[in-house]
């Protein structure tokens, strides 16, 4: 079943339709919920990237797997740390 795709305004809206697309595909390929995130790991980051990941688990039809892609020019260890720790909840015990 193929839904109607809302035709983009402009071209960022065609961008941000795409991504949403390529996102959905490797979701579905790794039978997984997907997150990206593309910026510094800075203080904060973590903390938004754990509000992504707790809106994910809070949906309906959440997945108990998460594919999470990072691209950044670095940051800080101690935000790595942090964004780390937690992600043993994705996994089945």
């Amino acid at each position: 079943m193929t839904t109607a795709r809302k035709i983009p305004k402009n071209a960022n809206e065609f961008i941000e339709q795409q991504l949403d697309e390529r996102l959905n595909s490797l979701a579905d390929a790794f039978q997984s919920d997907a997150l990206t995130f593309y910026g510094s790991l800075i203080v904060g980051a973590d903390d938004a990237i754990r509000i992504a990941v707790e809106d994910l688990r809070q949906r309906s039809g959440a997945r108990d797997r998460l594919t999470l892609i990072l691209t950044t020019p670095g940051g800080f260890i101690e935000v790595v740390q942090r964004m780390a720790s937690p992600w043993t909840f994705c996994r089945k015990n």
